[in-house]
């Protein structure tokens, strides 16, 4: 049974991959390697996504694989097929994001910016007692190539998520989830005469509509009263409350169904912690 309900997945993953996987492989010299233990591409690509997307290792990746009658491989063989897969996996996930607009042509006026992605996770030594470190990387759009990474411990003093991690230079857009959304880190690629476009954080970062004057972003939001409407304000940010960032800030209205799937897990969260709802959002309680 349960052999069958991951053939089924697969099946419904594999239904997504564009039409043209298969010769994808061939085309990027993924199949430059005999097929040997691998019964055909299917399986390598199988086993690959038991790897990457599991995060298991080497040879607990073969060792599972064998015992659900993928692949019977060596971790060796697997982890040179892995070397040969890297423009084959790239040009997949290049494929899909094409296929839903996501990869869209950059118009001629912005052609001079360099859009680029930036971002941090863990990665773990072998075995029960590895060492935990944290990488930060960089991938540039649209051919998603890694510009840049560095490692760093996982905690201490210069670890942490922060547009500080990266070099930058005039004309780059760098582009960050709401772990980015500091004064600090936004002021530094200002100085370096790049871009900024981060998903906000209103716990760690104050907006500004004039200098000494708050912008009540709650009180601006509250007027996007349908699902799916649209507003953006102008505002000001600040690391010491002096020197002003002139930026823009856009917001998008959930729909119905993600906001009652987030409010449910502020209710969650909140029961958890022993709090009332309202002190779990990032808004400071008291303009609530």
């Amino acid at each position: 049974m349960e052999s069958t309900a991951l053939n089924e997945d697969w099946n419904v993953l594999l239904s997504m991959f564009p039409s043209n996987w298969r010769q994808l492989a061939t085309d990027t010299n993924a199949m430059v390697r005999k097929l040997r233990s691998f019964p055909d591409e299917e399986s390598i690509l199988r086993v690959l996504f038991l790897h990457l997307a599991n995060g298991y290792s080497l040879r607990e990746t073969i060792t599972r694989a064998k015992f659900a009658g993928i692949a019977d491989v060596s971790d060796v063989a697997l982890l040179k097929r892995l070397q040969c897969s890297e423009s084959w996996l790239k040009e997949l996930s290049l494929c899909l994001l094409r296929e839903r607009g996501t990869l869209c042509n950059i118009p001629t006026e912005i052609k001079s910016v360099q859009m680029r992605l930036v971002d941090g996770t863990y990665v773990k030594e072998p075995g029960k007692t590895g060492s935990q470190w944290r990488i930060h990387y960089s991938l540039k759009l649209p051919d998603l190539q890694c510009d840049y990474f560095k490692l760093t411990e996982n905690e201490g003093e210069h670890t942490g998520e922060s547009f500080k991690q990266f070099p930058a230079q005039k004309g780059d857009c760098i582009i960050g989830d709401r772990g980015y959304s500091t004064a600090q880190g936004i002021t530094h690629l200002n100085k370096k005469g790049a871009y900024s476009l981060v998903r906000v954080n209103t716990s760690s970062l104050v907006l500004y509509s004039a200098a000494d004057k708050k912008f009540d972003l709650l009180k601006a939001v509250a007027g996007l009263k349908e699902e799916f409407c649209v507003g953006q304000w102008n505002i000001m940010i600040s690391e010491d409350g002096k020197h002003f960032i002139n930026g823009r800030v856009c917001v998008i209205r959930k729909s119905n169904i993600a906001a009652e799937k987030a409010i449910k897990k502020l209710k969650e969260k909140a029961s958890k912690k022993q709090k009332n709802m309202l002190s779990c959002l990032a808004f400071p309680q008291k303009k609530l």
